[in-house]
């Protein structure tokens, strides 16, 4: 089930966020990003990702992804672990 974006309390909640314009964090549109998209991402790592990053589990981190897509169509990629301890 989604959560409505003022209840989001976790990063899982934001797993496939697709937004155009982006909202807050309370869900109010930004107004000055008109025609802006997005994208979120979050998983937990891989194996490979696990290994590199010495974790004991795959459950001990999560990679998110967010893509920001302004007007001009050529997005911008931000990723960041988050570990689980």
């Amino acid at each position: 089930e989604e959560a409505e974006r003022a209840q989001f309390d976790d990063v899982d909640d934001y797993h496939l966020l697709n937004e155009s314009p982006p909202m807050d964090p309370d869900g109010v549109v930004r107004q000055n990003y008109a025609g802006y998209r997005v994208e979120v991402q979050v998983a937990y790592v891989t194996e490979a990702q696990r290994t590199e990053l010495v974790l004991d589990e795959v459950t001990d981190a999560k990679l998110i992804r967010v893509t920001i897509v302004p007007p001009t169509g050529s997005s911008l990629a931000f990723s960041v672990y988050k570990g689980n301890f």
